[in-house]
């Protein structure tokens, strides 16, 4: 991790390319990625696993979520981090 962990209110939803899970910033533009390979342990989840079990291409998950920066934050650059925890979370049918 290059920075301190910090809350994101957003909305994690699967994508098609990678990293395929993204977490958008609600009020903002901003879509940050779950590292997937590039920063993965064999002995460390990105992605909480209750999150991971109701993320699938027909759900979205709207929450407060502890996140940590693998790379730092560049305009027009979606920044790579891993999902701490997650709060206050509501699961939705996709639209």
């Amino acid at each position: 991790m290059i920075g301190k962990c910090f809350n994101v209110r957003g909305r994690l939803s699967t994508y098609n390319g990678a990293p395929a899970v993204r977490l958008w910033r609600i009020g903002t533009r901003r879509v940050l990625g779950i590292s997937e390979q590039r920063f993965s342990l064999p002995e460390y989840r990105n992605l909480p696993e209750d999150l991971t079990k109701q993320l699938n291409g027909e759900n979205e998950i709207f929450g407060d979520f502890l996140v940590c920066p693998f790379t730092p934050a560049k305009p027009r650059e979606m920044q790579l981090v891993c999902i701490e925890s997650a709060k206050n979370v509501v699961v939705k049918k996709r639209n």
